[in-house]
């Protein structure tokens, strides 16, 4: 098992030292609580609003040191490198199975440099824009994102974390160097260390390090990015689609990531009404509603709220909406099936059993889960002892959400109308 030692250094970063005793592999991670939903805060008592996709540039250029890409310099050192930006936080990480030290003061110095110039923002640009636009490309990421902006209409949470297109051809020089200097600091950060290492000497170095580097002591206070009170009224819009798909979302206020296993619990209770096995799905075959066997659903929780999206291909989605809204806000300890719901958490504590096998998972999820959430021990403790009363508790949560939903028609029924 993991012997877990947490330390602050002098200038405050905030460490996270996971001991994995007679594993080969490392894994070393930082990040900080910056991500794409974050664009107004004030600092040192004043205003500032950002464009959108800041987080996700300075994730881009991070890895420019002495005008080249890192990536090469942990290739070098054996070490795989990476990075990713959500709506709340940024990380980078890498791992290897070789030696831990050089690759560590690698990712701090890279971590704590700015790797953005004048030239090398204009040079990235038109690589980003590309990237958006390939993801618009794809008609499930823009059916998901219609539903975003319903559940969370004008919020910097429903945007992009890639930015709009117009923001990242007009971003400069000051937008990322005001960001990284307000966001990229010690006592916004955290950093994880995984493996079977001299607990001493990664403490050491990573003091030595941080040494080098002169911060300033900024004041930063977040704005909400959650500032809408309702949901937006539903909507049917055509898409490249081959078949008729209906989406319902609820959006949950009193549910946020500190709660532990959200997603977890939701999909176990949803389980209850939508797996194969399920009353009310058999009832919709029944019914003749489904084109396809599975109803998916994706879950979502963040610092002010949570929230989670149904989507199913179907012939009628009139009449199946109507049907799943009713059942939704009238969803009772009755639509519990304690068989169902179980047996999708004992396969969570499967995969999490598994996991503590995988250096690479354990240091993700207690980096992400520190910057953002209840800590990784305290998710594992909580859904290796869930039980069924745990899942029940999650009822009124979804009948009390505010509800809404979109209806996506094949464009071609369109033209036939």
């Amino acid at each position: 098992m993991s012997d877990t030692t947490y330390f602050v250094t002098k200038n405050g970063l905030k460490c996270i030292f996971v001991s994995r005793k007679g594993f080969i592999g490392k894994y070393a991670g930082i990040g900080c609580h910056f991500g794409g939903a974050h664009r107004k805060y004030y600092k040192n008592g004043k205003l500032y609003e950002s464009k959108t996709g800041i987080a996700h540039f300075l994730e881009h250029k991070a890895f420019m040191i002495d005008s080249h890409d890192a990536l090469f310099d942990f290739d070098l050192l054996n070490a795989d490198a990476n990075a990713y930006t959500t709506h709340e936080q940024t990380v980078y990480y890498f791992t290897t199975n070789d030696e831990i030290y050089e690759p560590l003061k690698l990712l701090i110095r890279m971590y704590f440099t700015k790797g953005y110039t004048k030239e090398n923002i204009e040079t990235e640009k038109p690589i980003i824009i590309s990237e958006l636009e390939e993801a618009m490309d794809d008609c499930d990421k823009r059916i998901h994102d219609k539903c975003m902006k319903l559940l969370y209409p004008k919020d910097s949470y429903s945007i992009e974390i890639l930015g709009e297109k117009e923001d990242i051809k007009n971003m400069s020089y000051d937008d990322l160097d005001m960001a990284f200097e307000s966001f990229y600091s010690p006592k916004n950060s955290y950093l994880t260390i995984v493996g079977d290492l001299d607990f001493d000497k990664v403490k050491l170095l990573i003091e030595e390090e941080m040494a080098k580097f002169e911060f300033m002591d900024n004041d930063i206070k977040m704005i909400p990015f959650i500032e809408s009170k309702s949901v937006n009224s539903p909507i049917t819009i055509y898409e490249d689609i081959p078949y008729p798909e209906l989406h319902i979302m609820g959006r949950i206020e009193s549910l946020n990531y500190y709660t532990p296993l959200i997603p977890n619990k939701m999909i176990s209770l949803l389980d209850c009404i939508f797996s194969v096995e399920a009353p009310f799905y058999k009832e919709l075959q029944e019914k003749n509603l489904l084109i396809l066997d599975d109803i998916e659903y994706s879950i979502g929780s963040h610092e002010f709220g949570s929230y989670f999206i149904i989507d199913i291909y179907t012939n009628n989605p009139e009449e199946l909406k109507d049907l799943i809204l009713d059942k939704l806000k009238n969803l009772s300890e009755s639509d519990f099936n304690k068989d169902i719901s179980m047996a999708t958490i004992k396969s969570y504590k499967s995969d999490c059993i598994r996991a503590l096998d995988s250096i690479s998972y354990i240091g993700d999820e207690t980096l992400s889960l520190a910057i953002e959430g209840p800590g990784y021990e305290e998710e594992k403790r909580v859904l290796l002892s869930t039980k069924e009363e745990d899942i029940k508790a999650f009822i009124s949560y979804i009948r009390n959400s505010l509800m809404t939903y979109l209806i996506a028609l094949p464009k071609n029924v369109k033209k036939d109308n």
